[in-house]
């Protein structure tokens, strides 16, 4: 019965108007955000990776992650206490260098290194999904 209903329903949609069907995922959108949304849609699309751009400049994550890359892409910021204590580290005299090792975790590699030029990074996740992003 859960089948033939899943059925019908398709069906009903794909016969919309595509601004019908556009509305129609304007539901799912505002009650998960559309970030989440691309999320669980761009693996059936084969789409591995997005970027979303925000205050730490233009990043690249996991299509499928909704929730760390999501919520960037969202609200345009992750994390800002972290990314205040690297911005207050690397605006030290002496240049560094910034290693990640888990990569997705929430600190962007060396947040604005526009406005830090003597900052370097380096990024790694052990997991597969993520680490080819």
């Amino acid at each position: 019965m859960k089948r033939l209903a899943k059925w019908v329903l398709r069906r009903s949609v794909e016969a919309l108007p595509w601004g019908a069907r556009a509305a129609v995922l304007e539901g799912p959108a505002a009650r998960v955000g559309p970030a989440r949304l691309i999320a669980q849609l761009a693996p059936r699309c084969r789409i591995t990776t997005l970027q979303a751009r925000g205050e730490y400049g233009v990043i690249q994550g996991a299509a499928n992650d909704a929730e760390i890359f999501a919520a960037y892409a969202q609200s345009g910021t992750w994390a800002r206490p972290v990314t205040a204590r690297l911005l207050a580290f690397f605006a030290a005299p002496q240049a560094g260098t910034y290693v990640d090792v888990g990569a997705n975790i929430g600190s962007p590699p060396c947040p604005s290194p526009k406005r830090i030029p003597a900052c370097r990074s380096s990024r790694s996740s052990p997991s597969p999904r993520i680490s080819t992003t």
